[in-house]
């Protein structure tokens, strides 16, 4: 109500229609498809990695958690996701450019070593 200045008595759904606002049950699923999401594309280090990754996560019948719930909503398949490395870039070669940068001095020479140049752009 106060994101659009209706009245106490008025309908919160349509006000929230109104603010074009998700529903808050909406709104809930989608930070848990979020999180559920986030965990699926954690690398093999992590901890929660093995547990995700057990088809038999779903079937369990008794001392159900969190994630648990959320494998049983939205059945995420972790094969098809992709998994983000928890390291940018190797540490043994920083300061090292992986290309070779090579400046002609004329133009001829520029276009010869763009001719005879093996790489595949």
């Amino acid at each position: 109500m106060a994101i659009t200045g209706g009245l106490r008595t008025s309908a919160t759904d349509s006000l929230n229609a109104h603010a074009h606002l998700i529903p808050a049950a909406l709104t809930v699923r989608k930070w848990c498809h979020r999180a559920l999401t986030r965990i699926a594309t954690l690398p093999k280090e992590h901890p929660l990695h093995k547990i995700i990754k057990n088809r038999r996560m779903s079937k369990v019948k008794q001392h159900r958690g969190p994630l648990h719930h959320l494998v049983r909503w939205f059945k995420p398949d972790t094969t098809k996701t992709e998994k983000i490395p928890t390291v940018a870039r190797n540490l043994t070669k920083i300061g090292k450019i992986p290309l070779k940068i090579s400046i002609a001095d004329s133009r001829e020479e520029s276009i010869k070593e763009a001719e005879n140049a093996k790489e595949e752009l």
